[in-house]
């Protein structure tokens, strides 16, 4: 018993933090899964353990003596008589697990200033400071200083978003469009890109381009998608470059389609010409004709 307790706590401790111990029930639940297979009363003991708050105190540093843990087995177990050297084999273990130097240190001042920028940040964001939200995304989306939490990273960037900040943007685009921490989808990348795409931002012209060149969440057009890569490669994005002249190199290129362009301009101008021409010279024979029988119809009837 005493091994299999150390070794759920120290797997308990390393997973979620210290900080998982304010919550008993979480606890329990989580000691129950790693204990399976014990007794039942057993781990009920464990869990008035945890609800008497013996092993908060242990991790703040109090050291409990041989007597006062008898104690309190004494009165934990009374109900559970034969499970009284359990108990107290067990608040041993929470003591040695919970109360060393490795697993609970006070809190340094460089984390209490850390906890306290946190704080800080999360109050801008809350009140809407564009930058603050977008940060407070990043740092969900990659696990830094806070759990890890990918939605909670696209509600930031969404915040951020609808704000115009380009860069959030461009970040809400890619978890539409990869299906991280929302469901996947390409029709809202495609949208989040554009409007950062629109604000110069080069990431986004390139992976907008990409989608409207393989018809993702979109009607293909190859023709837009060229004029997004060559704008994300002037600002020096390598793959924006490459798959600019991979479209080139497939036939596409802006001067063809600025030759299809004036090709069909003079092509229409010429054809267009000659019907308005047709149509002046018809009109004109027709005044002529009319001159004609009026002029006939005086010299008649004079």
């Amino acid at each position: 018993m005493n091994q299999q307790i150390v070794s759920a706590l120290q797997k308990i401790i390393n997973e979620y933090g210290t900080d998982i111990f304010d919550d008993s029930r979480r606890v329990g639940a989580l000691l129950n899964d790693f204990l399976q297979g014990k007794h039942e009363g057993e781990r009920r003991l464990l869990l008035l353990i945890l609800n008497k708050g013996i092993p908060k105190r242990m991790m703040q540093g109090h050291s409990f003596s041989d007597a006062e843990l008898r104690s309190h087995a004494t009165h934990i177990s009374k109900k559970y008589h034969s499970y009284k050297t359990a108990v107290v084999s067990a608040l041993k273990c929470w003591q040695k697990v919970l109360s060393s130097q490795e697993l609970w240190k006070p809190p340094t001042s460089v984390q209490k200033e850390a906890e306290a920028a946190l704080k800080s940040l999360c109050d801008k964001a809350e009140h809407g400071t564009v930058e603050a939200q977008f940060e407070l995304g990043r740092m969900y989306e990659q696990g830094r200083s806070i759990p890890k939490d990918e939605a909670q990273a696209v509600y930031w960037y969404q915040k951020a978003a609808e704000q115009g900040y380009a860069e959030a943007q461009f970040r809400l685009g890619l978890m539409y469009e990869e299906g991280w921490g929302v469901p996947k989808d390409e029709a809202q990348a495609v949208y989040w890109y554009q409007e950062a795409a629109e604000q110069g931002y080069a990431e986004a012209q390139c992976n907008c381009a990409w989608l409207f060149e393989n018809g993702l969440g979109c009607h293909k057009n190859k023709r837009l998608a060229l004029q997004l890569y060559r704008k994300a490669a002037a600002q020096g994005l390598p793959e924006a470059e490459a798959a600019r002249q991979g479209l080139a190199l497939e036939g596409y290129s802006v001067e063809r389609y600025r030759n299809d362009w004036k090709w069909l301009y003079e092509h229409t101008w010429h054809h267009l010409s000659k019907t308005v021409i047709l149509l002046l010279t018809s009109l004109l024979l027709f005044v002529i004709q009319i001159v004609r029988l009026y002029n006939t119809c005086l010299v008649f009837y004079s």
